[in-house]
């Protein structure tokens, strides 16, 4: 497609994927605001969003409407040269607006229309196997660490040594994925968010022992010296007004 700029929205803010557009659109550099970008931008095109819904590093975020209800409004409002949209975005994940109302639907092809249901089948079974999965899913960070995974799993009741939880990233090669961050740590999260989503909905977490936890944590947490703080203790200064909050299921609506 000519003149068209793709973004991966996974893991992005909303100021990532702005700054990302105008850059390819061709704005002026280091803008006042996003309205002095989109009226500054001097190349039309069609910008191609994909994983919107997986958008910020948080599991549980308002980036993606952030994207769809401010970036794109803007752009398409502002800018002199014509913008067009084409955003992807899970059809269960209904507080991710669309920009307008011209939403295509793609349908599975004939014989794969309960291939949802398969993978639901799926994932129940290996967390039936691997109960440290229900901690994993329950991350509001994207990826984690080990230690952090093994802590999630104390608060949470679920026994799982460090040991154990380090073998299941290659015998779940299709289910979880790793990165290297130094050359003494690495994060896990899962290959596709979907499936965090699902173990989720089989096994809704417990957010009242899991905030008891991190509020424990927040007690003896010094934000100055996180090196000598407890991989838990980071993560509850990062995570805990998220997981305070109500689920997106039952309010969120923008």
């Amino acid at each position: 497609m000519p003149d068209a700029v793709f973004v991966d929205c996974r893991g992005l803010t909303a100021d990532d994927v702005a700054q990302f557009l105008l850059r390819e659109f061709d704005a002026a550099e280091s803008p006042a605001s996003l309205i002095s970008g989109a009226l500054s931008i001097r190349s039309g095109g069609v910008g191609l969003l994909a994983n919107v819904q997986w958008a910020d590093r948080f599991v549980t975020s308002n980036e993606p409407s952030r994207i769809t209800q401010q970036v794109i409004r803007t752009l398409k409002q502002f800018s002199r040269p014509t913008l067009q949209f084409v955003v992807e975005r899970s059809a269960d994940r209904p507080w991710v607006l669309a920009p307008a109302r011209n939403d295509i639907v793609l349908t599975s092809p004939i014989g794969r229309e309960n291939g949802d249901d398969a993978r639901f089948t799926e994932v129940a079974r290996l967390v039936e196997r691997y109960p440290s999965l229900q901690a994993l899913a329950a991350a509001e960070l994207s990826t984690i660490s080990l230690s952090l995974w093994a802590e999630l799993c104390r608060c949470l009741d679920i026994q799982a040594s460090p040991g154990e939880l380090g073998e299941l990233p290659e015998a779940l090669a299709d289910l979880l994925i790793t990165y290297e961050v130094s050359e003494t740590e690495r994060e896990v999260g899962f290959r596709a968010e979907s499936d965090r989503y699902r173990i989720r909905r089989l096994h809704p977490v417990d957010q009242g022992s899991l905030l008891s936890s991190l509020l424990r944590q927040l007690e003896t947490h010094d934000a100055r010296s996180n090196r000598t703080t407890s991989a838990l203790g980071r993560y509850a200064a990062q995570t805990v007004g998220v997981h305070a909050a109500p689920t997106p299921a039952a309010s969120k609506t923008c």
